[in-house]
């Protein structure tokens, strides 16, 4: 099992850690979930574990700070419409699937 991560940009980073076996059953996970609901929330799951201050960075500085935490991106989700239909690729680049580098 390993730890990805759902990441976009709204007005500041949006992370929500999937746990998955495969870049397959993450993309999965996400695609059932209500993505909505994690830009409501404003999760930062990606900060809090990894230790990022994410607040006010842009999409470059983010993936900066995700490379040097030891992520690459795996999958780009976008275009992507959630499970009741709605479309989220209006949000900048949509959301992209972060996973540990290999070592």
């Amino acid at each position: 099992m390993a730890t990805y991560y759902a990441v976009c940009n709204v007005y500041g980073p949006i992370s929500k850690a999937i746990e998955a076996d495969s870049v397959e059953e993450a993309r999965a996970i996400f695609e059932a979930a209500d993505t909505q609901e994690w830009i409501d929330d404003g999760y930062a799951d990606a900060e809090d574990d990894l230790g990022i201050e994410g607040d006010s960075m842009t999409e470059d500085q983010f993936e900066t700070a995700m490379e040097a935490a030891g992520y690459r991106e795996v999958e780009d989700l976008a275009p992507h419409h959630s499970h009741d239909g709605r479309c989220t690729t209006h949000i900048l680049d949509g959301w992209m699937l972060w996973g540990e580098a290999v070592k």
